[in-house]
């Protein structure tokens, strides 16, 4: 159920498989996530152990029988403890895959529901939630005439599950002093990326020095101050190159890059294609 959009040397930063509907179960990696964002949503929902997920400028601990819904072009990377894999589902699906059957039923439930957020179950409702998880799992495998209807009707279960359970996602943690210093710092990066900020700049807004900002910052969200600031302007670089008519050149001064040849080796080393190779594929893929 994947369409690719088009063929990416490294499918790293942008996710360009753009995929119907997907349902994987993950245990084996312990090494830190890339950053990437796509253009569907994705439900990551931890079955056992826990993870840290840094979305956009806001860190979230996810734990057992938690799950973090991730809208379209949502900026995220996840973390995980050293030898201690989180047993995880991930849900993905597009909106043209679920709009045709909800929004007869609840034709604002994606808008109103699936917000950026981490959301908690009670027992019963936890392990009800993972059961049908497990079906949709299985049924995938299966892929028989009847796959599509029953996955789909799965989907909507577990959407009615979440939508009654919609008092208990929360869109930021409760955390330390520190952390939240460099989630405010981050907030600003990631809002002001057009701009010139230094290391210092951003230190400064924590209340750090630099030296120590820069390994919380490493510890908080899993970047490197550059390789954030450089991810975000990348991000909307992406977004600027297949959305209006500005110039490479236009675009790199636009997104806080102060020159065009170091911008191009930044895209490439992010996405392994050039800019004008991006907006050319993106383009050939739209016809």
């Amino acid at each position: 159920m994947n369409q690719k959009v088009f063929d990416n040397a490294r499918n790293g930063f942008y996710r360009d498989t753009v995929k119907d509907f997907d349902i994987v179960f993950k245990d084996k990696e312990v090494s830190m996530g890339s950053s990437h964002y796509h253009p569907y949503f994705e439900i990551c929902c931890v079955k056992k152990g826990q993870c840290r997920i840094f979305v956009d400028h806001n860190l979230f601990f996810v734990n057992e029988g938690e799950i973090v819904i991730l809208p379209p072009s949502t900026l995220h990377r996840n973390q995980y403890e050293k030898e201690m894999p989180a047993e995880r589902v991930n849900l993905s699906f597009t909106r043209e895959f679920v709009e045709p059957f909800l929004r007869p039923l609840m034709p604002n439930f994606l808008e109103k529901t699936l917000v950026l957020g981490k959301m908690s179950f009670s027992g019963k409702e936890r392990r009800e939630f993972f059961y049908v998880l497990d079906l949709l799992l299985k049924e995938k495998e299966r892929n028989d005439f009847y796959s599509g209807l029953n996955i789909h009707g799965l989907i909507l279960t577990l959407f009615a599950m979440i939508g009654r359970n919609g008092n208990n996602i929360k869109n930021e943690e409760l955390i330390d002093q520190t952390t939240a210093a460099v989630q405010e710092s981050a907030k600003f990066i990631f809002e002001n990326y057009a701009q010139k900020i230094t290391l210092d700049e951003a230190a400064g807004i924590a209340g750090m020095c630099s030296t120590y900002f820069s390994r919380k910052f490493i510890e908080v969200t899993g970047y490197g101050f550059k390789e954030y600031l450089t991810n975000v302007r990348i991000k909307r670089s992406q977004e600027m190159l297949t959305t209006g008519k500005l110039t490479v050149t236009q675009i790199a001064f636009a997104c806080g890059f102060t020159d065009a040849n170091y911008f191009g080796d930044a895209f490439r080393k992010c996405t392994g294609c050039s800019p004008r190779e991006f907006r050319k594929k993106y383009n050939l893929a739209k016809k």
